[in-house]
């Protein structure tokens, strides 16, 4: 009778422990793609900026703003 707690209650907290890895894994691909999204989109303005001449001080405005 002990063992079969024993193995509810060790099935039940391995089951919360693995959800909570996979939710936090998730959390961190979708964390990334954001991130690399706003790298690419920064990366773009500033091709732009340089492309047009754009000023020092409105470059720095620019980048502020984002």
């Amino acid at each position: 009778m002990r063992e079969m707690i024993f193995t509810m209650i060790y099935v039940s907290f391995d089951m919360i422990l693995g959800a909570y890895l996979i939710s936090n894994m998730t959390a961190l691909i979708v964390k990334g793609s954001k991130t690399e999204k706003f790298r690419d989109k920064m990366a773009d303005i500033i091709k732009y900026m340089h492309r047009n001449k754009l000023e020092r001080y409105l470059r720095n405005q620019i980048k502020g703003h984002l």
